[in-house]
């Protein structure tokens, strides 16, 4: 029997970790397309481990990978010196690395929607946003122009190829129905990384279902922890050791700093600005400009009670504590912000727990739950924030086709209704969330996803 030594039993263990990773690597692959790997595949490179990490497996698997990294105008570092770590990336992973400039579409899609949303008094997801517009809009096409046929990232989260689900396969259905990611009868659905504690699904649920086709998410089956080994024992040493928790592209002491220092008083905000913001799907309730409120107001109870100023609507979001300054017999927090009024109700803890909520400018990522939804409420569980550990809920269908599939044919959903009603009911109007027990600080502009296990099923913006 030969014994091995320390460094040999090293080395082995070194060899099994690398190797169960690129295995998982390639499974997250394989489960996009059955041909993938013969596909070009092009991964975003932000030097941060997750993304370093990603590309190395992706190298065992894919020869011709090459890395994208893109600016935005809101870099820690000069121009010069970007470039320097970019190609140290390059070096270390021994690949080409293309840099692309995206400083006015990150400028136009991510940071406009985010002062805007704050100015409309509500909480903007601007991660979610940069997923669906950068990372996977002008990212992808820019890799796309480049050669590539996948955008790999270093989310953790998973996809999966499945069978569709046809709504009455005795009947001829309108194949453009969820048929931009079908490959024959199967289906990309989205699903939560492995790990728990990292798992980014929540981020990624904005994505359509042809993003998710060129999508490929190599750290799905690993933990971070895993991740951070497999730098370490393959001498992968990061640009940013330390992740960012915070949004990437706010350097002011506060979201109100950089606000106003984006803005003016005498801004507006018009109907066709709310549509580019792409956060509703209609404006119809809202007059032709809402003037932005960043003159002082009241801070009112929720029995109507003056007991403060606020500093203008801007700087608040629900649920906050900090900076209320209104003493009282147990802390007060942000129940809601009234636009009209100009005024910050404020409540006790217990008076921020809601049963329920809508859901705009919905985003089906599972076509058996957006045509279930439409025959009876719909049991998921519901996600209202990343923090958020989720909650039981029945999700029902808020529309005037609805309405009407209902009136028309209570019981019999087989009736000879065309692919297109179905499709304009469940991206249309909203969804109703009712929640089995009352959660905290639901919060508009906020994404809330919806879940059935570990799938995605949808997601849209609490209204």
């Amino acid at each position: 029997m030969k014994y091995r030594n320390d460094k040999e039993v090293k080395g082995a263990e070194k060899s099994d970790m690398l190797g169960s990773a690129v295995n998982s690597a390639i499974l997250q692959s394989t489960k996009i397309k059955d041909d993938s790997i013969n596909k070009r595949v092009a991964v975003a490179l932000s030097g941060g481990v997750d993304s370093l990490v990603a590309a190395f497996l992706l190298k065992k698997i894919y020869p011709d990978l090459f890395g994208i990294h893109f600016t935005t105008g809101y870099e820690l570092f000069s121009q010069d010196i970007n470039r320097q770590n970019i190609a140290q990336v390059a070096e270390q992973l021994g690949i080409p690395v293309y840099c692309v400039d995206l400083k006015v579409q990150f400028e136009e899609a991510v940071v406009s929607y985010f002062t805007e949303t704050y100015q409309k008094g509500t909480t903007p997801n601007p991660c979610v946003i940069c997923n669906q517009k950068i990372k996977f809009g002008a990212l992808y096409q820019a890799a796309k122009n480049l050669g590539a046929d996948f955008l790999a990232t270093g989310h953790y989260a998973r996809l999966e190829n499945r069978s569709s689900f046809s709504l009455n396969r005795d009947r001829a259905l309108d194949r453009d129905f969820f048929s931009s990611n079908r490959d024959g009868d199967t289906l990309t659905v989205l699903l939560k990384g492995k790990d728990s504690l990292k798992e980014q699904s929540y981020f990624l649920a904005m994505l359509s279902s042809e993003q998710l086709q060129h999508a490929v998410f190599p750290l799905g089956d690993l933990t971070k922890q895993e991740v951070i080994s497999i730098a370490a024992k393959n001498g992968l040493v990061p640009i940013h050791k330390k992740e960012s928790q915070d949004i990437c592209f706010i350097r002011e002491n506060s979201f109100a700093d950089f606000i106003s220092s984006k803005c003016t008083p005498s801004c507006t905000l018009s109907k066709q600005t709310l549509v580019q913001s792409d956060f509703l799907n209609s404006v119809d309730s809202f007059v032709s400009e809402i003037k932005i409120p960043f003159a002082e107001g009241d801070i009112v109870t929720t029995d109507n009670k003056v007991v403060g100023r606020h500093k203008g609507l801007y700087c608040y979001t629900i649920g906050q504590r900090r900076g209320l300054n209104c003493p009282g017999p147990a802390p007060y927090y942000v129940k809601k912000i009234d636009m009209e009024n100009n005024r910050l109700i404020i409540g006790f803890k217990e008076e921020l727990f809601e049963k329920e909520c809508n859901i705009i400018n919905i985003n089906w990522l599972s076509d058996r739950a957006a045509a279930d939804i439409l025959k009876s409420p719909l049991r998921a569980v519901t996600k209202i924030r990343y923090s958020h550990s989720g909650s039981d809920s029945t999700l029902t269908i808020e529309s005037s086709i609805n309405r009407h599939l209902q009136a028309d044919n209570d019981h019999n959903f087989n009736r000879n209704c065309s692919i297109g009603e179905i499709a304009a009911c469940s991206n249309g109007d909203y969804v109703k969330v009712i929640f089995d027990e009352p959660q905290l600080a639901v919060t508009p502009g906020q994404c809330a996803v919806f879940y059935d296990g570990e799938q995605v099923l949808g997601a849209g913006f609490i209204a």
